[in-house]
């Protein structure tokens, strides 16, 4: 069959056919490729049900801390995270059960979050659906055109499933070639002057090249960033770095192998750096870290309705401390969400995180929000308190795992002194002795 093409300019299809038999739709959905399918409820008196399963096909899980049923604010919320997701097909399976305003309403809708909107419909429709549908110049398309349409995209789905059996023993084993995780989690506790060649005595000859290349990566790194200071290193130049570095580590060993280099490039610059290991390896266990936070793990974070949980933690993860967090105003954030101004300096967002705040800055430019005004505000318009806000933090960790502040969440960001304190590190310039 030849493959119909869809004209992009259209915005409504109907396609009469019984689907019911033919598709499974909650499996339509896709948000990386910008698809939402929903299945109407038989029956609906109110879009309450419709709104539900649109937030539960964009990820929404009911079970979520932020729950509670308010009709307007969570259709507001489905037009919100379509936009901020980026959808561009919604697909609604049996709309013949729709009423009429509730078809308006989506008809609204999609038009609103300029989607392309599919209603798969079993005759025969209502006359009042069919009145509703006549001002939107909407194309009638058959299943041949529909599946023709989609079968490219998810052929799984629309074209039958596999009969072939699936040998889970070869899925479980490792492709030829490909690489695992080749450094063990536990690394000799030696000190800097003796840790590489104790790691040398207890790694295979290829994980010992490894955790060389790595060691002397970033003693070089250590030695460029001090050769290219405008200053001499002090204790709060040298936490700064550190703590970027370690923002960069995603496991305990890649942090010992930073620490042991960092210790020997500093030594050779004129510092003697101790680390306190229990302490360094009690924080590395619950400290927040930038690598350890995956693409998968933010995603987590589509389990809210309200997108201020994700925002509040894609600010704490740039680096913000609470206080900053409460103060930003609607202004401070750009538009894609990739960067915030806050105490006179400009912090950036994780990749993964900047959704999150696209969708609260467009949710607080729908309630009529200034570019003055609180970027995250509870009722009554009024800012969040940072006691709410580490309650979020929290409350986030606890359900997702994601950690971007310590268990004791600062109010302001550390000082250098409380930092080092906290790792177990210990900094000291050595200074020659007087001539006798």
């Amino acid at each position: 069959m030849t493959a119909v093409i869809v004209p992009a300019v259209r915005r409504v299809f109907i396609v009469e056919e019984d689907i019911a038999r033919r598709l499974r739709v909650a499996d339509l959905t896709d948000l990386d490729a910008g698809r939402v399918a929903v299945l109407v409820r038989p029956n609906p008196r109110s879009r309450a049900w419709l709104t539900g399963d649109l937030l539960v096909a964009l990820g929404v899980q009911p079970a979520a801390s932020d729950t509670g049923k308010d009709e307007d604010r969570d259709w507001l919320l489905a037009h919100v995270w379509l936009v901020t997701h980026d959808v561009r097909d919604l697909i609604v399976a049996r709309a013949e059960w729709l009423p009429p305003d509730v078809l308006t309403e989506l008809l609204l809708l999609a038009a609103g979050a300029g989607l392309r909107l599919w209603l798969l419909t079993s005759p025969p429709r209502s006359d009042e659906q069919v009145a509703t549908l006549d001002g939107w110049d909407a194309d009638e398309l058959d299943w041949d055109v529909f599946r023709s349409h989609w079968e490219s995209q998810v052929p799984a789905l629309l074209g039958g499933y596999s009969a072939q059996p699936v040998d889970d023993e070869a899925a479980a084993t490792p492709a030829a070639g490909a690489q695992k995780d080749d450094l063990p989690g536990l690394l000799p506790d030696d000190d800097f002057p003796t840790f590489r060649p104790a790691c040398r005595a207890v790694l295979t000859g290829a994980q010992f090249a490894i955790l060389d290349a790595r060691l002397g990566a970033e003693v070089r790194h250590m030695l460029s960033w001090a050769g290219g200071l405008a200053q001499p290193v002090t204790p709060e130049v040298l936490a700064e770095e550190l703590r970027d570095r370690y923002d960069r580590c995603a496991t305990v060993a890649d942090l010992l192998i930073t620490a042991r280099a960092a210790q020997v490039a500093l030594f050779s610059l004129g510092w003697f750096v101790q680390i306190d290991l229990v302490r360094f390896a009690g924080t590395a266990a619950h400290a927040p870290r930038r690598a350890g936070r995956t693409a998968a793990l933010w995603r987590t974070l589509r389990m809210y309705r309200q997108p201020d949980r994700g925002s509040v933690c894609a600010l704490a993860g740039a680096g913000l401390d609470l206080g900053a967090i409460a103060v930003l105003r609607c202004a401070d954030i750009t538009a894609d969400g990739s960067t915030v101004t806050a105490d006179g300096r400009s912090w950036t967002v994780e990749d993964d995180a900047r959704v999150y705040l696209r969708a609260q800055l467009l949710l607080r430019t729908s309630q009529c929000a200034g570019p003055d005004d609180p970027l995250l505000a509870g009722r009554a318009d009024t800012a969040l308190s940072e006691r709410r806000l580490a309650t979020l933090i929290t409350n986030v960790r606890m359900e997702t795992g994601l950690i971007v502040a310590s268990r004791l969440i600062a109010r302001e960001r550390p000082s250098a002194d409380r930092w080092y304190t906290q790792w177990g590190i210990c900094a000291q310039p050595l200074v020659p002795k007087a001539p006798r």
